[in-house]
């Protein structure tokens, strides 16, 4: 097997007829659990794999074929986003994309895309206007090495192929249940941690989100308002930014772990991501707010990029809380003036950008479940 290219584009109205203006910001989270399971995946095969940073939106729609406007139905555009080089052998050769892009000059494409049938009632202009203000420049980007971070060790006896066929999302949780294990809980954290494992390993920036979490049933952890700071560099900004009330006791010899202020804030979590029982019925759930303003008035794209670092850190969890026999969710409907409010924040230095939560699913007993990939077993 060659060293190969695989591209991932988004198509804004396949949320967009659903969710509105929320859509854009979906697929933004979608590319960063995609780009994570590309990455599993790899590692699963041996292979690595690299974000080509320095590819603008223009030059990848060519390579995708995505610049044939009249080959794709009015309102269903499909937008480019990012060329992943995946390497299958490490001392070849690195693959230049700038043959793809000659190649797709003289090619001869063929077919059009086929309608998704939804409803074009509604328009939402404000996703393409944030589309354009938020596109790609063809540039060399600098980029960031992690340095080496052991993960906490666990006690799961599955294969990856185990935990990433049956990984799911829990609709519901079963809040009479036993606290979650405190190694689990710090193993969960643990593998979030920006580091040279995988799948952060190929993720080329600095690190701009940190963890907001509501501990509300962990062993041996108050309940609670606690920090997981991924950016050593943001603990003084956000002990700054946030209310002078919090103690920011850290509470873990190994990670960057802090204890804001002790209290049962199940309601409150409930209610910061829209009203949604998933928040407050789980062992723990948080808040993924990122380094903001002054990263999109560097580089207006970054606001793509910084859905992304999300996303990752979401399938992170999903697949870390399936290892440890617990499920988790993504919670992509919350109040984000809420959080900053009861965080302290009184401006967009720091931003709110997605919700998580990891407990027991509740199990709908009317459904029936077979094996996912019976064939494959």
């Amino acid at each position: 097997m060659q060293n190969f290219f695989i591209g991932l584009s988004s198509i804004h109205w396949r949320e967009a007829w659903k969710y509105g203006e929320r859509a854009f910001r979906y697929c933004q989270h979608d590319l960063g659990h995609a780009l994570a399971c590309l990455r599993y995946a790899a590692a699963t095969l041996g292979w690595s794999i690299e974000l080509c940073t320095e590819v603008g939106d223009d030059e990848l729609a060519i390579i995708l074929g995505l610049n044939r406007s009249q080959d794709f139905v009015a309102l269903e555009h499909e937008a480019p986003d990012v060329l992943c080089r995946v390497r299958t052998q490490p001392d070849a050769k690195p693959l230049d994309y700038h043959a793809l892009v000659s190649l797709a000059h003289t090619g001869h494409w063929q077919g059009k895309a086929y309608s998704l049938r939804a409803y074009h009632f509604y328009k939402w202009p404000v996703i393409d206007e944030v589309a354009h203000a938020a596109k790609k420049w063809s540039a060399p980007e600098s980029t960031h090495t992690f340095m080496p971070m052991a993960m906490l060790p666990s006690s799961c006896q599955k294969s990856a192929a185990e935990i990433i066929r049956t990984r799911r999302s829990a609709q519901h949780f079963n809040k009479q249940v036993s606290p979650m294990r405190q190694d689990s809980f710090f193993r969960i954290l643990s593998a979030v941690l920006p580091s040279a494992a995988v799948p952060f390993d190929s993720w080329p920036w600095s690190p701009r989100v940190n963890l907001l979490l509501f501990v509300h049933n962990v062993e041996g952890v108050d309940a609670g308002l606690y920090a997981l700071v991924r950016q050593p560099q943001h603990l003084t900004e956000l002990k700054a930014a946030m209310l002078t009330d919090f103690s920011w006791q850290c509470c873990h010899a190994e990670l960057p772990f802090y204890q804001l202020i002790a209290g049962d804030f199940r309601m409150l979590a409930k209610k910061l991501s829209c009203h949604q029982a998933i928040a407050s019925d789980s062992a723990f759930s948080l808040a993924m707010v990122a380094e903001f303003a002054d990263v999109v008035a560097e580089q207006a794209w970054a606001y793509r990029r910084l859905y992304w670092e999300c996303g990752m850190i979401g399938q992170v969890l999903y697949l870390e809380a399936e290892a440890e026999e617990w499920r988790g969710t993504g919670i992509g409907c919350y109040f984000d003036d809420a959080v900053h409010q009861i965080l302290g924040l009184t401006d967009n230095r720091f931003q709110s950008l997605y919700h998580f939560t990891v407990g027991i699913p509740l199990e709908d007993q009317r459904l029936q479940t077979l094996p996912a990939y019976a064939h494959l077993s």
